[in-house]
């Protein structure tokens, strides 16, 4: 799939919407030709960004999804998926981790960087099981 750097995505996109009537048709557009981030793009200007990370999700960019439900952390349903991919994502690094950890010890900058997406959450907003699952992890 082509990917295009999210300034490009933003001109490009600005050039297409001239050559389409409404924002469906650019959307087709970007989608039959795999232009997955300016279909990111596209999707969080309209204010589907669950959508927009399922994209990412699909391609294994698991990072860039976390953070667009990250930026949407007032919608329940965003906040549900960010909780859920960054416990996902701690406990398959934890888990990964201690089985390797026998031969090479190391800093971990991936485990800090799923902390720092936890320590992101508003732990108001979470369910109780997983408050006390980021919590632990925090």
């Amino acid at each position: 799939m082509l990917f295009l750097h999210s300034k490009l995505a933003d001109v490009f996109l600005s050039k297409v919407q001239e050559l389409f009537n409404t924002k469906h048709e650019v959307l087709d557009f970007v989608t039959e030709y795999d232009l997955d981030v300016a279909r990111v793009t596209l999707l969080q200007m309209a204010g589907r960004p669950a959508d927009a990370a399922d994209i990412h999700i699909t391609e294994g960019h698991i990072t860039e999804e976390i953070h667009i439900f990250l930026e949407n952390l007032t919608n329940d349903d965003c906040t549900h998926h960010a909780v859920d991919h960054i416990l996902r994502a701690l406990w398959q690094h934890l888990s990964v981790s201690i089985l390797t950890t026998s031969t090479v010890i190391k800093p971990d900058t991936l485990l800090g960087h799923w902390l720092g997406l936890a320590a992101q959450l508003n732990s108001e907003r979470l369910k109780a099981g997983d408050h006390d699952e980021v919590c632990a992890s925090t």
